[in-house]
């Protein structure tokens, strides 16, 4: 059962090379007895025979013969291709790249895969559940906290396969994952996007100004336990990746806080990164990412989109005329000619040309 991305995209899902790892032992172990009695069966064995080699119970033999009873693993296995045997367009991956990247965020998938959470503000996982229908699963919101809420998908298959498009089944602060490879690889930009739309979604600080023309960094962190910190560390760094893909600079990865565990004695360690402050950086996240249903962040974004936009244009700006300002220095013009030719500031111009001064995007420019 192979599932073909199309329009552009590279990559292949495997997903039936993937669905084996959501099996435990015991399981995979009833599948392998269950078609190799079938075969055993079909070369003439008898029933005593099949059980002697194989090593089941007598009653397995007999209820797999005649089609009684099948393994739990094979009903999932059939039920599982029969829902979702298809192949999936670009508009299907965009919605599981955005369920992908809010699992790997604020989501949860249960071990035995029968059970997957989302979590956030209730109002926005109401909006969410229109995602769903694609997948013929009924998405339940459950309320707590005030205004946060929890989305539960109580589906054994629905979790299997947002797990064979690379979401994560349980604590993902001792596991090591990566970013999928089919949105990593991905020439269509609209599915890296609705990854990171997710992600973010779920877990990114809020845009918020220190003043009318300086905001805070957007931070992103992640938990991990202290042996995992370098896989968590590599993690981070593709999704840097992705964001310099569409010109957003950030910081490196960081290490922060250690503290100790009580539910399981264990030392975790904060990693982060975070998107540089400046309006030119910030304009881009907002124009070219930005989130899709985290009403919060949404808001704060809309409230502060127009300085953003009117902030990026005068560093651009800045930008542009800052190897004329120095130029024209050269040539023996004074601070105050310079600034009536190119409409800036004096003080500007005097920093820049008297004290080596830069623009404040100066650092970032080769990412524009």
């Amino acid at each position: 059962m192979t599932y073909i991305i199309k329009q552009n995209i590279v990559a292949e899902v495997l997903v039936e090379n993937i669905i084996w790892n959501s099996f435990t032992e015991k399981q995979l172990a009833s599948i392998n007895n269950y078609y190799m009695t079938l075969f055993l069966l079909s070369q003439g064995f008898l029933n005593k025979e099949v059980r002697e080699k194989l090593n089941i119970p007598l009653d397995s033999v007999s209820a797999w013969k005649n089609n009684h009873r099948i393994p739990y693993a094979i009903r999932i296995l059939e039920e599982f291709e029969e829902r979702y045997s298809k192949k999936y367009i670009e508009e299907d991956l965009l919605l599981l790249a955005y369920l992908v990247g809010y699992n790997l965020g604020d989501g949860n998938i249960s071990r035995n895969f029968c059970n997957t959470w989302f979590y956030g503000i209730y109002e926005d996982l109401h909006r969410m559940k229109e995602l769903f229908g694609l997948f013929d699963v009924k998405p339940v919101v459950y309320n707590y906290k005030i205004d946060n809420g929890k989305m539960a998908v109580h589906d054994r298959l629905f979790s299997r396969l947002l797990f064979c498009f690379g979401a994560v089944s349980g604590d993902k602060t001792i596991s090591s994952f990566e970013v999928p490879s089919w949105i990593m690889n991905a020439e269509s930009v609209n599915i890296k996007i609705r990854f990171l739309q997710g992600l973010f979604d779920s877990e990114l600080s809020c845009l918020s100004a220190i003043r009318e023309n300086s905001y805070t960094h957007l931070t992103f962190f992640q938990s991990k336990r202290i042996d995992l910190i370098d896989d968590g560390i590599k993690y981070l760094n593709q999704i840097k990746s992705l964001l310099l893909e569409f010109g957003i600079t950030t910081s490196i990865v960081k290490k922060d806080r250690t503290y100790f565990r009580n539910r399981d004695s264990a030392t975790m360690q904060e990693i982060c990164f975070y998107i540089h402050s400046n309006s030119i950086n910030l304009d881009k996240f907002v124009s070219r990412i930005g989130f899709l249903y985290n009403s919060k962040r949404n808001f704060l974004i809309k409230i502060n989109s127009e300085n953003l936009t009117k902030n990026s244009k005068k560093e651009l700006n800045a930008l542009e005329l800052y190897p004329q300002v120095l130029e024209l220095r050269k040539h023996g013009f004074s601070a105050y000619k310079i600034a009536k030719l190119t409409h800036l500031s004096i003080g500007k111009v005097k920093y820049w040309t008297y004290k080596n001064g830069k623009p404040r995007a100066f650092y970032f420019a080769n990412n524009f």
